[in-house]
């Protein structure tokens, strides 16, 4: 199970490309679990459709030694995620980020830093205790 001393807080928003505005919507129903049976997870009911079409994937952030997001089958998660709340199309890869916010953060991951397009897909190193933030564009 997941060390809540190792990842505190993450919120999934995910962000329209739109050159107008940002659309940031919070993920329903935040739950921590696990991902194919090891890695310590924080997963909601948000899934994106793969690119080409097909069962929704749901948007997860977790790992092992790393940080960062990913998706995956429902049946991949334990325990297994309870609803479906589609938000586009899977992200285009350019903007994937997670983002160690430190220690000490409280915020809302309204302020990450990371720029638009960030590609963080193999992770970041996880530091025990500190908070992590991501985001996914769609």
């Amino acid at each position: 199970m997941l060390k809540l001393s190792a990842l505190i807080v993450a919120l999934f928003a995910m962000f329209s490309t739109s050159v107008l505005a940002q659309d940031l919507r919070v993920c329903p129903n935040v739950q921590v679990g696990e991902w194919d049976s090891n890695a310590s997870s924080i997963y909601s009911d948000c899934t994106m459709e793969p690119v080409g079409g097909g069962d929704g994937l749901y948007v997860f952030m977790g790992f092992v030694d790393l940080v960062g997001l990913e998706g995956g089958l429902p049946g991949d998660f334990d325990p297994t995620p309870i609803g479906d709340v589609p938000i586009g199309t899977e992200y285009d890869g350019l903007d994937f980020v997670a983002e160690d916010m430190g220690p000490t953060y409280t915020g809302t991951c309204n302020d990450m830093v990371a720029s638009i397009p960030t590609n963080t897909a193999e992770g970041i190193p996880r530091v025990d205790g500190n908070v992590y933030c991501g985001r996914i564009s769609n």
